[in-house]
């Protein structure tokens, strides 16, 4: 039986030349293995590229390192399978992220470019200053990652846009609240009519309010979304642990898209609704 044509054996009977580029999906796959194996090296240079030219800044630690994972992986995908569901998700994530944020367009596309640069370093080094070689890691890589940067920069511009439609929305209801909160009296009336207007101009379905006496402590906790039945079987205040908790202490807002997939939540007490998505906003 006649051995089956490869390239090393049409190589070795003379049919290829000793330079010629190797095929397309062979390339592919040293890409993707080359990139695997140096995960964890190449994933360290990216956050340590991105803190040293700013783009890391308005990032904790821990978003960078998370961060830094999941596009890593998604990119991976991308290579492999040459789908995009992942990449899609992130992008759509650190849309909502951002511009709540108010970060610019410069530091999101920033932190792809770093990581484009980065993985096209370690690629480069792996194939040794063999120009064919690069050309063909190049025609496997560039595509890959430019259709990333154009996911998440279209995902960045239109929730951009939909923030834009958000405020002018939020700016009339506002409007209206001052209103309504000019005529108030009552400290808790006003507090109550705060956290309704919050809930309208976010479409929440729950909401709460906390003011803190000078030990820190919650002195006042009025919500919306419940009815006095589901309240009084709540029980007592809350006591800043958790979520609540971590808004409270690091000062600055919180957004999670699944608040009991995060590690630094305590679970719900007895009779609380369920809940996942969470917005939490310190007024300092």
């Amino acid at each position: 039986m006649a051995r089956p044509r490869t390239r090393q054996t049409e190589k070795a009977a003379g049919r290829v030349a000793p330079n010629a580029p190797a095929p397309r999906e062979e390339v592919g796959r040293e890409v993707v293995d080359h990139l695997r194996t140096g995960r964890e090296v190449i994933r360290s240079a990216w956050v340590a590229e991105l803190a040293r030219r700013g783009f890391a800044r308005l990032l904790t630690p821990e978003e960078a390192e998370a961060e830094s994972a999941r596009i890593y992986d998604a990119l991976m995908e991308c290579l492999e399978t040459d789908r995009y569901h992942s990449a899609q998700a992130y992008a759509q994530d650190m849309a909502e992220r951002d511009v709540f944020r108010g970060i610019g367009a410069k530091q999101v596309i920033g932190r792809l470019l770093v990581l484009r640069d980065v993985c096209g370093r370690a690629l480069r080094e792996r194939c040794g200053g063999d120009p064919a070689m690069e050309a063909g890691v190049r025609d496997v890589y560039e595509p890959v990652v430019n259709r990333i940067l154009t996911i998440v920069a279209m995902a960045f511009l239109q929730e951009r846009e939909r923030a834009v439609g958000r405020g002018r929305e939020q700016l009339g209801a506002l409007v209206e609240a001052g209103k309504v909160l000019a005529a108030e009296r009552s400290l808790d009336a006003v507090l109550q009519r705060i956290v309704e207007v919050a809930c309208r101009l976010l479409h929440a379905r729950y909401g709460a309010l906390g003011t803190l006496n000078t030990a820190g402590t919650l002195d006042r906790f009025v919500t919306t979304g419940l009815d006095a039945e589901q309240r009084s079987r709540m029980g007592s205040l809350p006591t800043g642990r958790g979520i609540l908790g971590v808004a409270v202490q690091e000062r600055r807002p919180l957004r999670l898209r699944d608040l009991t997939a995060d590690p630094r939540a305590h679970g719900f007490p007895p009779h609380h609704p369920a809940m996942r998505s969470f917005l939490g906003v310190p007024i300092v």
